[in-house]
């Protein structure tokens, strides 16, 4: 995308996931830039559904931060495809 500002959004920042002692994801580390599409894949237990309850701010890091660069956390849209035909009642998403 050549001539076209992409500023960053969300960054994790070292970030460790857990559910009271028990780590799942340690060391995360990425930045969203505004305009990108980001889509999370891979096993069941693999933590991609904590990864989205930490940037919507529903689970807190144990270590490393989440960084809104903006207020526009507030703001941003969200799209959500379960595996089963119920929803996680955890996710603010209709």
């Amino acid at each position: 995308m050549t001539g076209v500002s992409r500023e960053p959004l969300v960054r994790f920042e070292g970030v460790r996931l857990a559910y009271g002692p028990a780590t799942v994801i340690e060391g995360l580390d990425f930045v969203l830039y505004e305009g990108d599409f980001f889509g999370l894949v891979g096993p069941n237990g693999a933590g991609k559904s904590t990864i989205l309850r930490a940037l919507l701010g529903r689970l807190r890091p144990t270590a490393g931060r989440v960084v809104y660069e903006r207020e526009l956390h507030r703001e941003l849209e969200f799209g959500y495809v379960p595996q089963r035909h119920t929803l996680d009642p955890l996710f603010p998403l209709t």
